[in-house]
């Protein structure tokens, strides 16, 4: 049963980031679409971290997740 409950946890970890990837692409594509490859490059890195501050502080720590708590923990 644990095990089924951390593959459950790593999978709904891979699918959080890969929609803050998504998210974060079609922000930066949308920002700037004919920006050069080093530029996109950079946009879209600058826009990821953006993407996940801001998704560790409103969904992780309203909704009260692992991430959130682990934070929490650590803060106090």
């Amino acid at each position: 049963m644990k095990n089924t409950k951390a593959l459950l946890k790593a999978i709904a970890f891979l699918i959080d980031n890969f929609l803050i990837y998504l998210v974060s692409s079609l922000i930066s594509t949308f920002i700037n679409p004919y920006a050069s490859s080093s530029e996109n490059q950079f946009n879209s890195m600058l826009i990821y971290i953006i993407t996940l501050l801001v998704y560790i502080t409103f969904v992780e720590f309203k909704f009260n997740t692992t991430l959130g708590k682990k934070i929490l923990k650590i803060n106090n």
